[in-house]
């Protein structure tokens, strides 16, 4: 009887021992964690809008300009996030007003520039100039040296919002990646011309896929801490896709 008493104390004890040791465990587990946290690129951007593109907010989605600008920067941040940890963060919004004609759309952003006083550095990493005109030659335009660069305001009846893809484009070259005129090759730095029956037009392939090829996937990554802050936190999108249609 005392054997047997002896043996369940025992058992007990190595019960107990064997739970006071998985407990230990999970608690190291857990102060390790922060360990584990991954870097991201916080890259802080001022977000300039002129009269045209308010126009058209207005006009065509019933959006103040800002909300509408906030939607699309938020909507190709959450890409980037999701394949290179870059987040895009706004910090300032401002109004600008292009002195017409320009004939190059690096006019455009080098006029946008000087109104705004833009400056590349800590604080203020990229700038962001959408405008309601037709921009000549092009729908968008980057200054890899100044870090800045411009989007047109543009949809289609079949698509809906493509200023989305166009700024995705724009933010790929200040990445360092280059045009793709490949035909069949579906990346959102492909301006390869697709024809669209249902809009009786072509369009380039940028401005129909959000997708990137392989190559610039790579070139991005490698050259994600070029621009922005690096910063350690947790995993995941700090920020949310909010799908847009035309003229709601």
């Amino acid at each position: 009887m005392v054997w047997r008493n002896l043996m369940e104390s025992t058992q007990k004890l190595a019960t107990r021992f064997i739970l006071l040791l998985l407990l230990c465990v999970l608690g190291l587990s857990g102060f390790a964690s922060p360990a584990s946290a991954i870097s991201y690129q916080t890259v802080n951007c001022v977000v300039a809008y002129d009269e045209a593109f308010e126009d058209r907010s207005w006009e065509s989605y019933c959006y103040h300009p800002e909300t509408l600008a906030r939607v699309i920067v938020e909507d190709v941040s959450y890409r980037f996030s999701q394949e290179f940890r870059i987040y895009l963060r706004i910090v300032e919004f401002v109004m600008w007003e292009p002195y017409l004609p320009h004939v190059r759309p690096e006019d455009w952003i080098y006029c946008c520039i000087q109104q705004t006083g833009f400056r590349s550095c800590i604080l203020t990493n990229v700038l962001i100039a959408f405008t309601g005109e037709d921009l000549p030659g092009a729908m968008g335009c980057a200054d890899r040296e100044k870090k800045a660069v411009i989007v047109e305001e543009f949809w289609t009846q079949t698509f809906g919002q493509h200023t989305d893809n166009i700024l995705q484009h724009e933010l790929g070259h200040l990445y360092d990646c280059d045009h793709h005129n490949e035909k069949d090759l579906d990346c959102n730095m492909n301006v390869y011309y697709k024809w669209i029956w249902a809009e009786w037009a072509s369009f380039p392939i940028e401005l129909l896929t959000e997708n990137w090829c392989e190559v610039c996937e790579g070139i991005i990554m490698a050259n994600r801490t070029t621009i922005g802050q690096t910063m350690t936190g947790s995993s995941g999108s700090r920020y949310r896709t909010i799908p847009i249609g035309a003229a709601i």
